[in-house]
């Protein structure tokens, strides 16, 4: 019995040993280095046009940034791959991207025939933190080619003169929505 009463003392010697290490360990101090919040750096708008060399050939083609902050900016598009770039850094805050054309004075249409088109553009919208990562808001677009008969081209024209985006970003940059 003496052997059982020893036994039953050592085990209670162990175990109130550990549960004196877990409360030590748990209730270690919390508040060494509070995490810091992530700051956002800026929105980035980023506009990708596929313009047709028919485009190119007979229209005058432009992406017009303008946001509430003031900033204003007009990116000629004379390529078929035009990429733009367009930062957001006071919140909140309201930005637009038009995609603009009209016809090129001076140049002559064809007689006949039709003229390939693809009036749409991919826009991404990507919030970067001072941490360096980032975050995508948004993507959409689109850029569909068709063939326009030639004696249609200037309604398509005036139908599609522009093609405006508008984003409204809250006071963490976020997109409302």
């Amino acid at each position: 019995m003496k052997t059982l009463k020893n036994l039953f003392h050592a085990m209670a010697a162990v175990l109130l040993l550990a549960l004196t290490a877990t409360v030590a360990v748990s209730c270690g101090d919390d508040d060494d280095d509070p995490v810091a919040e992530k700051k956002v750096q800026k929105v980035q708008i980023t506009v990708d046009a596929k313009p047709t060399a028919d485009m190119l050939k007979y229209l005058d083609l432009a992406i017009v940034y303008e946001d509430s902050n003031g900033g204003s900016e007009t990116k000629k598009i004379d390529t078929t791959e035009p990429k733009f770039t367009f930062d957001v850094t006071k919140f909140p805050a309201t930005a637009s991207v038009n995609y603009t054309m009209k016809q090129k004075s001076g140049v002559e249409l064809p007689t006949e025939g039709s003229i390939s088109v693809s009036p749409g553009f991919y826009y991404t919208v990507t919030k970067y933190f001072s941490d360096g990562t980032s975050t995508l808001l948004q993507y959409a677009g689109s850029s569909s080619s068709l063939s326009v008969p030639v004696d249609k081209f200037a309604s398509w024209i005036e139908k599609h003169s522009e093609n405006k985006n508008s984003f409204e970003f809250d006071s963490n940059g976020d997109l409302k929505k």
